[in-house]
């Protein structure tokens, strides 16, 4: 047996009603709603704010790595050539004899001057 339900004309004019005020209040803006759209717009600046700190720190790093390789390059380049400019006047003024070569080198120490000796006896040798 199959029931039916009939409807009544009061029923499917309760139903148009409920339908009719349950769409009305969906189109209206609630608190929630305001609150809602605050987070995401509160949530969307900071992550644009972190975005643009993300990228300036890139920048500032790039610029202080190039800095850093460029006075590095700087000091290997220049630091030779002062000790050569440093030490050409006093060796110009120096006489070119044993005793000179001698006092010139001074700041060498000894031990690492019988080294190459050594180094240079042992190279001589083996040719």
């Amino acid at each position: 047996m199959k029931q039916t339900h009939i409807e009544s004309a009061a029923d499917t004019e309760l139903v148009h009603h409920v339908c009719h005020r349950l769409e009305k209040h969906s189109h209206l803006p609630t608190a929630f709603d305001s609150t809602l759209e605050q987070l995401a717009e509160h949530a969307r600046l900071g992550r644009q704010s972190r975005l643009q700190h993300a990228a300036r720190t890139k920048k500032w790093v790039f610029l202080g790595g190039s800095l850093a390789v460029a006075a590095s390059v700087a000091l290997v380049t220049l630091l030779p050539l002062k000790t050569q400019f440093a030490s050409e006047p006093s060796l110009a003024t120096a006489p070119i004899t044993e005793l000179g070569q001698a006092t010139a080198m001074s700041s060498v120490d000894p031990q690492f001057l019988q080294d190459m000796e050594m180094l240079m006896v042992l190279a001589e040798e083996s040719q």
